[in-house]
């Protein structure tokens, strides 16, 4: 009876600790349902539900900038600002890299002059694209650095209006070929046939015409965007 009676009471107490119990909640979202011993500088340490008297329950720890939150039994909690650096632990806790290095080309951007590598953009070690060196050289407010920059995006706009309507004018050349073609057959022979084939012709030729200026205003727009770092490094950097 007494030992029915203690298997009793051991179950209830089971059913009560794992009902009220602290929980440890990490960045990366796992959580930990456990008893929260102490809280230090670095590190939070808890123990786990014990689960046979006969078995010692060890204390163990978790690094505190891996730590989210903490919800205690009670129904308070703990929430845990971001740790520095120098304390966190790189098993549970990465720095944002790609803010940090943001953060150090927005503060070097205007201090060091563009390194040009051929079409390539570089300040620093960082690399740039076209739409950052705009906004690098712009920010000056040069006049003549801004009318090479607004060239280059009027080019740039012709550049791809014209790329696209070459596809147009290859579609339109194709199906007046495949008219032609038809019209050459001896079911729809007649008359027409050389006109749409000349059609297919002069169709070709704007497309060809199209594709060509398209290349030669794009290269003007790399150009002039060129000309604009160079004298950005000229004007400011002496370079």
């Amino acid at each position: 009876m007494k030992i029915k009676i203690a298997t009793l009471l051991t179950f209830v107490f089971s059913i009560a600790f794992a009902q009220a119990q602290d929980i440890i909640i990490k960045k990366n979202g796992d959580e930990i349902k456990c008893k929260v011993m102490e809280i230090s500088s670095t590190q939070v340490n808890y123990k786990l539900q014990q689960i046979n008297d006969s078995i010692v329950n060890p204390i163990l720890s978790v690094a505190k900038a891996a730590v989210f939150m903490i919800k205690y039994e009670n129904g308070t909690k703990d929430v845990f600002s971001t740790t520095p650096a120098s304390e966190t632990n790189t098993d549970d806790y990465a720095p944002n890299k790609a803010q940090i290095k943001k953060n150090v080309f927005l503060s070097s951007q205007d201090e060091q002059p563009i390194t040009i590598w051929g079409n390539h953009y570089e300040v620093g070690y960082f690399n740039l694209n076209p739409r950052s060196v705009d906004k690098i050289v712009q920010a000056k407010q040069n006049p003549q650095i801004n009318r090479l920059i607004k060239s280059a995006h009027d080019d740039k706009t012709t550049s791809k209006i014209l790329g696209f309507s070459s596809i147009g004018f290859g579609v339109g050349a194709y199906i007046m070929l495949i008219v032609a073609v038809e019209q050459q057959s001896n079911y729809y022979r007649n008359n027409n046939s050389n006109s749409s084939l000349a059609f297919a012709g002069l169709l070709c030729a704007a497309g060809i015409a199209s594709v060509t200026t398209s290349i030669v205003l794009n290269s003007q727009s790399k150009k002039k965007r060129k000309e604009a770092v160079e004298l950005y490094n000229l004007t400011y950097f002496g370079k």
